[in-house]
């Protein structure tokens, strides 16, 4: 089955004169499991390891730390 997994994110970096920037955003992966929705839906950990996996893949997010993830919403596709 597939699932579209919509998340909210906060990211920190420090930066090359050593102070912290900070950044957030909405963001979004697709998933597909044999879990049905219910038993997906209890697995808060894995998914938020999920979200955090899907933005670290992002070249753009090479240099950021996750600081925090919030799963928004769990849906077939």
């Amino acid at each position: 089955m597939k699932y579209l997994l919509k998340f909210k994110f906060e990211a920190l970096k420090v930066t090359k004169s050593g102070s912290i920037k900070g950044s957030n955003g909405d963001a979004e992966c697709e998933i597909e499991t044999h879990f049905n929705l219910e038993e997906l839906q209890n697995k808060k950990e894995d998914l938020m390891q999920l979200a955090k996996y899907s933005l670290m893949s992002n070249n753009k997010m090479k240099h950021w730390n996750i600081s925090k993830i919030e799963i928004e919403n769990l849906s077939f596709i």
